[in-house]
């Protein structure tokens, strides 16, 4: 294993409907009253097109009080092509993918599940601003060989891999997309992804999912 790349995720809507995210009041019309707005439309519709994002998704309405209904996809661009359509209230995507429609004005990101703001959509919070709690779940990707590869060779692809990665074009392509780079050494690497299992476990388990 050598090298990693995150990028961010963020809730988003339709760019028409007045929301934005809240401590408490979740996704709350700006011009009218939240109670107002539930008694209208009492639960939110939200597609996940990926099992974290139905656990992300369950973490927020917990955290809000909000009640959030389950649309199942197989795939996020098709969550992100009915948020458009206006069959469901929202969706969880990766803020590369999204990018296209927030440019286009066709779709408005709420909240951003990370440690820091992306630079992509600087103007939108993240989940500990809002007021929802630290909430860091980038998405990442990393350089992986078989188990038994030796280590003078793992360390050659590492060195390859990073002086691409180090290209000005390369690293700018990769941010285009809202993809960060981070090199990292196998075991931190290690280290990086036994943290992960751990914290997904508590997430699957708080939010009270089953597997599937």
């Amino acid at each position: 294993m050598r090298w990693l790349t995150s990028h961010p995720r963020a809730f988003a809507a339709q760019s028409l409907l007045p929301w934005r995210c809240e401590r408490t009041l979740a996704f709350r019309p700006s011009r009218t009253s939240w109670r107002a707005q539930k008694a209208a439309k009492p639960s939110l519709t939200y597609g996940a097109g990926t099992p974290s994002a139905r656990v992300i998704s369950t973490t927020l309405a917990q955290r809000t009080g909000t009640e959030l209904v389950h649309v199942p996809y197989k795939a996020a661009p098709l969550a992100m092509a009915d948020v458009l359509s206006g069959q469901i209230d929202m969706t969880f995507i990766d803020v590369g993918t999204g990018m296209p429609q927030f440019k286009a004005g066709k779709l408005k990101a709420l909240v951003v599940a990370s440690d820091k703001r992306s630079p992509l959509i600087p103007d939108v919070p993240t989940f500990a601003e809002a007021g929802l709690g630290a909430f860091a779940l980038d998405a990442w990707f990393v350089v992986v060989a078989p188990a038994r590869t030796p280590p003078d060779v793992i360390n050659k692809i590492g060195r390859h891999v990073s002086e691409i990665v180090a290209e000005p074009e390369a690293a700018a392509r990769l941010r285009a997309i809202s993809i960060e780079p981070e090199p990292m050494a196998p075991d931190q690497i290690r280290a990086f992804i036994k943290a992960e299992k751990e914290k997904w476990a508590m997430l699957v388990k708080a939010a009270g999912i089953d597997p599937e």
